[in-house]
């Protein structure tokens, strides 16, 4: 991935602000501003609305990808996270690539608290990146699905399963009538495998 213009000022400006560990502060804006560019990279052709607050960034789009495509991928971008174990936030460390990506660095966890998250450290993965802390604590991904899509995959899994589902209620009643259907954790991963085989067929060409 090639940075923009914007995201090469964003990674100058931490190296030009290291404090004397080595660390620099990164607002949860240009966390905001590196995450858009990396989903634009991974889904080129997708329309993502990236904002941010103080201390989270939010993510919304419609369709294609699937929420756990694109959260496998924003996750490195969280400075930290909710314990609920103990009820306590954490905060932890990455380290900002020369391409914008954000890897990985530290974190203290909470296991010293007793809690649930482990403590981890990781080396400097490649000369010129630079160690940032304070960020998002949260990056949160919102998938808009369709009810009509819902109810095609719906409709296509109880089918398959030679069931029926009633569709004399509308779209809307037809994923309330199936609902108790996708308790089933196998079922359900295969309603959203049936989604997001859909999203894959419809999603945006890409100009060459």
């Amino acid at each position: 991935m090639k940075p923009s213009p914007a995201i090469t000022k964003i990674i100058k400006a931490a190296r030009d602000s290291r404090d004397g560990d080595g660390c620099a502060h990164i607002s949860a804006k240009d966390v905001g501003k590196l995450v858009k560019a990396r989903l634009a990279s991974e889904f080129p052709g997708v329309k993502f609305s990236v904002t941010s607050d103080y201390n989270s960034v939010n993510i919304h789009w419609d369709g294609f990808p699937m929420q756990d495509s694109v959260e496998a991928i924003t996750r490195c971008y969280k400075f930290g996270g909710f314990d609920g174990s103990i009820d306590m936030e954490y905060s932890s460390e990455g380290w900002l690539l020369p391409d914008g990506r954000i890897a990985p660095a530290s974190c203290k966890g909470t296991r010293g608290q007793r809690g649930a998250v482990p403590e981890f450290a990781t080396d400097c993965p490649q000369p010129g990146a630079v160690l940032v802390r304070g960020g998002a604590t949260y990056v949160f991904a919102n998938q808009y699905i369709p009810a009509e899509a819902w109810a095609e995959a719906i409709l296509s899994v109880s089918a398959e399963r030679g069931e029926e589902v009633d569709l004399s209620g509308g779209v809307y009643n037809c994923i309330l009538d199936g609902e108790f259907a996708l308790r089933d954790r196998e079922i359900q991963s295969r309603v959203a495998q049936v989604l997001a085989d859909g999203f894959e067929a419809r999603r945006p060409a890409v100009a060459k």
